[in-house]
């Protein structure tokens, strides 16, 4: 995946509203409780935002930072894209959240 740990973590972090750690045997250690469901949706959007060519679909991109931008560069058909920063106080809309929101707005 090209990516580096840190950065996968950061991004698992703050799409599940939560925190956690990495153990001796360097293992993901998640606070909370999570479906593998959750955990999978998380990791797909991740790999569609932060690793997956739009132009070519392919998984072998290179991600750098310039200034306060962060590119990502297709090695296989050369195109490049900027990426939004992870934003660390971001959660991701779950049906609840949602039907809560409707409700907040509708009242």
């Amino acid at each position: 995946m090209h990516r580096s740990p840190e950065h996968v973590t950061r991004y698992l972090y703050a799409e599940l509203g939560t925190t956690g750690s990495v153990d001796q045997g360097q293992h993901l250690v998640i606070k909370g409780r999570f479906k593998q469901k959750q955990i999978e949706n998380v990791l797909r959007h991740y790999i569609a935002e932060y690793v997956a060519c739009k132009t070519c679909k392919s998984g072998d991109t290179s991600l750098s930072k310039e200034n306060s931008l962060s590119f990502i560069k297709c090695e296989s058909c050369g195109s490049t894209r900027t990426v939004a920063a992870i934003n660390k106080g971001f959660q991701a809309a779950t049906k609840d959240r949602r039907r809560a929101e409707r409700l907040a707005a509708g009242a």
